[in-house]
C-alpha cells in the first residue's frame, strides 16, 4: 500500500489581540477562493466532512480573544497564497471575530506524493504602538491564538469523503478526506509550525518536551528531523498520531489525547472528552419495578392469583395465541388490583402486561410496529406506577428511556438520543438542574451527530459544557 506524505506548508508569523475572554473555538470554513469547485456545486456535499473535522477540536479546545477591528489609522491586512491558483492574496483590515479560526480552502494538483498543505496567513500592519503590541503580544511562548488560516488538496488524490465519519472503515486504495482535514488543522493551531513560538519554546533535542504533554507520554515526544511533525509511527495508547507526517491509504486517524495535550501546552484551554457518542448511562435510581399485592392490599411480596407478573404462566403457542393471552393477563392483573384500590399497579400490570401481548401481535407481520408499541406500552406502564407512588421524575425518566429503547430498537439513532436526553433532563430536572441541562445538550449533541447535523452538534456540545 503506497504511503503518502502529509506536507504543510506555513507562511508569515500570525498573531492577535490582547486576550480578553475564554471561549469555545468557532471553525469557519470559507469557500471564496475555491474556483476549481472542489467543494462547492456538485461537490457541496464535501463541506460535511470539513465540518466533521471541525467538530473535533471544537468540542474540546476554547481559548483567549477578543474581536479585532482595526480602525482610524491602526490598519492590517491577511497575506497568504490563494489555495486554488497560488496567486498572491492581500485582504485589507479584515474584522477578526472573537474567538473564530477562519479558514480558506481550495484544491490544486500537487506533485509528487502531496494529500495537503495547511498553514496560517501572514500579516502586514501599520499604526501605533500599543495596536502593533496588541497584535504582537499573543503569539507568545505561553500561547497561540490564531484567526485565520488556508488549505488546500491535491485534484489527482483518490479521496473519500466519508458520510459517515463515526466509524474508521476507509476503501482500500482512497485517502481519508477526514483524516487529512484533522492533520491541517492541527497545523493551522499551530503544531509543527516555526513561526508559533508556543510550540518552538517546548521544542528541544529533536522532542516536544512541553508539559502536559511530556506527562501522558512519559517524556519528550520525538520530532521528525525539521521538527514540524512527530516522528513517524509515533504512538500513544496504540493509536498513531494524527501529527505524524504520513499516512497510508486505505486508514483512518483521529486526534489523541496526546495531541490534546499539546494544544494545552499551546495555549489553549482543553476539556475532558465527550468524544465518541456513545449511550449516556442511566441515573441511579430504583429498578423497573416487579411489585405484587399482599394480603393487606400494600405492595409486598406475596404473588397474587390471577395477576400477571410474579403469579403469572408464561403463554406458549402461536404468536396470535401468545398475544391474546398476555392480554388476557394484563386485563385479569389490572382488575385485580383496581379491586383493591392499588390503581398504580393496576396500571403497571395492565399496560406492560399489553406491551407482551403488543409485541407478539406484530412480531410476524410488522417488525418494527411490535418493537415500538411494546417500550411504548412498557414505558405507559412503569411511569403510571412512579407517579402514583409520588415519584413523577423518575416516571418520565423511564418513559422517555422507553420511547429511547424503541428509537433503538427499529435503528434510529438519532431519535434514541433525543429521548434519552428527555429522559435524563426529566429525572434531574428538580434536584439538580445544572445536570438536567447538560445531560439535555449532551445527547442533543450525539443526535445531531448522528443526523449529519455537525453546526448544532457543536451549538449543542458548547451548551453542554456551559451548562455546568
Amino acid at each position: 500500500m503506497r504511503i503518502r506524505s502529509l506536507v504543510t506548508a506555513f507562511f508569515l508569523a500570525l498573531v492577535l489581540a490582547v486576550p480578553t475572554l475564554r471561549g469555545q473555538i468557532n471553525i469557519v470554513f470559507d469557500y471564496t477562493y475555491d474556483s476549481g469547485s472542489f467543494f462547492s456545486g456538485a461537490n457541496a456535499d464535501r463541506r460535511n466532512v470539513l465540518e466533521a473535522a471541525a467538530a473535533t477540536y471544537e468540542s474540546r479546545i476554547s481559548l483567549n480573544s477578543q474581536m479585532i477591528a482595526p480602525s482610524g489609522g491602526n490598519t492590517w491586512s491577511w497575506v497568504f497564497d490563494d489555495p486554488t491558483t497560488n496567486a498572491g492574496v492581500t485582504i485589507s483590515n479584515p474584522t477578526a471575530n472573537a474567538g473564530e479560526l477562519r479558514v480558506f480552502v481550495g484544491a490544486q494538483n500537487y506533485s509528487g506524493s502531496t494529500l495537503a498543505f495547511g498553514g496560517s496567513v501572514g500579516r502586514s500592519a501599520s499604526g501605533t504602538g500599543a495596536w502593533l503590541s496588541t497584535l504582537s503580544s499573543t503569539n507568545t511562548a505561553s500561547q497561540y491564538l490564531p484567526y485565520a488560516g488556508v488549505m488546500s488538496f491535491d485534484t489527482s488524490t483518490s479521496w473519500f469523503f466519508d458520510s459517515d465519519v463515526s466509524t474508521d472503515t476507509v476503501p482500500s486504495g482512497q485517502s481519508d478526506a477526514f483524516s487529512v482535514v484533522i492533520h491541517e488543522l492541527g497545523h493551522i493551531l499551530g503544531i509543527g509550525a516555526s513561526n508559533v513560538l508556543a510550540w518552538t519554546s517546548n521544542t528541544s533535542a529533536g522532542q516536544f518536551v512541553g508539559a502536559a504533554a511530556s506527562a501522558l507520554f512519559g517524556g519528550g515526544i520525538p520530532l521528525q528531523t525539521n521538527e514540524s511533525h512527530f516522528a513517524n509511527g509515533t504512538r500513544y495508547q496504540g493509536q498513531e498520531l494524527a501529527m505524524d507526517p504520513s499516512i497510508a491509504a486505505g486508514t483512518r486517524k483521529r486526534f489523541t489525547e496526546l495531541e490534546y495535550a499539546v494544544l494545552d501546552d499551546l495555549g489553549y484551554g482543553v476539556s475532558e472528552p465527550t468524544a465518541t457518542p456513545t449511550p449516556t448511562p442511566a441515573p441511579t435510581t430504583t429498578a423497573t419495578p416487579t411489585p405484587t399485592p399482599s394480603a393487606s392490599g400494600s405492595t409486598g411480596s406475596t404473588a397474587s392469583s390471577g395477576a400477571s407478573g410474579a403469579g403469572s404462566q408464561t403463554p406458549s403457542g402461536t404468536p396470535t395465541e401468545i398475544a391474546a393471552a398476555y392480554f388476557a393477563q394484563a386485563q385479569s392483573a389490572y382488575d385485580a388490583f383496581s379491586a383493591s384500590g392499588q390503581t398504580g399497579l393496576a396500571w403497571y400490570y395492565y399496560y406492560t402486561g399489553s406491551a407482551l401481548g403488543w409485541y407478539y401481535t406484530y412480531i410476524e407481520s410488522n417488525p418494527t410496529a411490535a418493537i415500538t408499541s411494546y417500550y411504548y406500552s412498557n414505558g405507559l406502564g412503569i411511569f403510571n406506577y412512579y407517579y402514583s407512588v409520588g415519584s413523577p421524575a423518575t416516571a418520565y425518566y423511564y418513559l422517555y428511556s422507553n420511547l429511547a429503547l424503541s428509537d433503538a430498537g427499529i435503528g434510529y439513532v438519532p431519535g434514541y438520543y433525543v429521548q434519552t436526553a428527555n429522559a435524563l433532563q426529566a429525572f434531574y430536572f428538580v434536584s439538580n438542574p445544572p445536570l438536567a441541562n447538560y445531560y439535555y445538550y449532551l445527547n442533543l449533541s450525539y443526535a445531531a451527530y448522528y443526523a449529519g447535523d455537525m453546526a448544532s452538534y457543536s451549538a449543542y456540545s458548547n451548551l453542554a459544557a456551559a451548562a455546568l
